[in-house]
Order: C-alpha cells, then sequence, then structure tokens
C-alpha cells in the first residue's frame, strides 16, 4: 500500500519538528529504532528526544535563530524504504555557521514514511 504522503512531504514535517521542538510529532515521524550518528556519537531516539525536552524545559530550544539549509539532495526512493544524503548547512540570520554532510535512511512503517537513521559529519565552515 503506498504512504498517503510522500517522502519529501513526511521530511518537511519531520524537519519542522525538529526545528520547533515539537516531540509527539517527532515521536510520530521518527521509526520506534531511530538513531542519530554524528562522528563516534550514537544518539537513540529516546535518548535526542529527552535532550529535546530537557532543552525545551530549560527554555534553550532556539527554533528561530538557527534554521538548517539543504545545499546538495540526492533521493533514491524505493517502494519501501529510501535513502536522502547531500550536504547542508547551518545558519543564523544567513550567515553560514557550519557545513554538514548527511545521510537518512527512511522506511514505509504502517503504512507511512518513517525516518529511521540519520548520520551526519561536520564538513567545515565554508
Amino acid at each position: 500500500m503506498k504512504p498517503e504522503f510522500s517522502l519529501l512531504q513526511m521530511r518537511d514535517v519531520w524537519i519542522d519538528a525538529y526545528k520547533y521542538g515539537d516531540i509527539d510529532q517527532l515521536d510520530f515521524v521518527q521509526s520506534a529504532h531511530f538513531i542519530v550518528k554524528r562522528g563516534e556519537t550514537i544518539l537513540t531516539k529516546q535518548q535526542q528526544l529527552g535532550h529535546i525536552r530537557t532543552r525545551l524545559a530549560a527554555n534553550a530550544w532556539r527554533a528561530d535563530e538557527l534554521n538548517a539549509h539543504d545545499e546538495t539532495k540526492d533521493v533514491m526512493e524505493h517502494a519501501e524504504w529510501a535513502t536522502i544524503s547531500g550536504t547542508g548547512s547551518m545558519r543564523q540570520n544567513g550567515r553560514v555557521l557550519s557545513r554538514f554532510r548527511f545521510l537518512e535512511l527512511w522506511l514505509v512503517s504502517d503504512g507511512r514514511w518513517q525516518v529511521a537513521a540519520l548520520c551526519y559529519e561536520d564538513a567545515g565552515n565554508r
């Protein structure tokens, strides 16, 4: 069965949920086994959501200050899974703070696209 919402629609929901610290939406879009890998560090879904909750409670989640931008994006979509990879940057007031390379693994589960993994690494500041 084809998901009701497209891969890229669900990705937009995921990015917005992260940006605004929307724990319920993140929980919905991320698979039960979601992980984030950056260098040697691996965070589980529970660890990531806990970190976000802590920062929200301390009013330290600054959605309006930082923005992630895709600079290149390669989407490989199949019937039951997909990868999205590329380069991006974190920006504040239009100024590039950092650049990164990323890979996302998406799976169709429960009739919808869910992100299963985000791997990223720093790519320098310019």
